[in-house]
């Protein structure tokens, strides 16, 4: 049985070809892990920001309570928006 000439150059030629896509896919890894990371990251914040909304709700609804209570006392006065 002979060997086929051409072998050596398959071989070859699938090297040239699987060698750059074996760094596009190491590539992929790495992107994909990153953007885990920052997925987490984003979450993390969403809760942060959730909870100090949530934490100074009652301090805003408190000043905007004061601020209606000085335009009815004094609707002349700059803070009502009446300029």
């Amino acid at each position: 049985m002979s060997e086929d000439p051409t072998q050596p150059q398959l071989n070859g030629d699938l090297k040239r070809i699987l060698t750059p896509l074996e760094a596009i896919d190491s590539r992929l890894f790495t992107l994909d892990s990153r953007m885990f990371t920052l997925d987490s990251r984003l979450v993390t914040l969403e809760e942060k920001v959730d909870r100090r909304l949530q934490e100074t709700r009652p301090i805003w609804e408190g000043v905007l309570e004061q601020l209606k209570e000085i335009r009815y006392r004094h609707p002349q006065s700059p803070v009502s928006g009446d300029q």
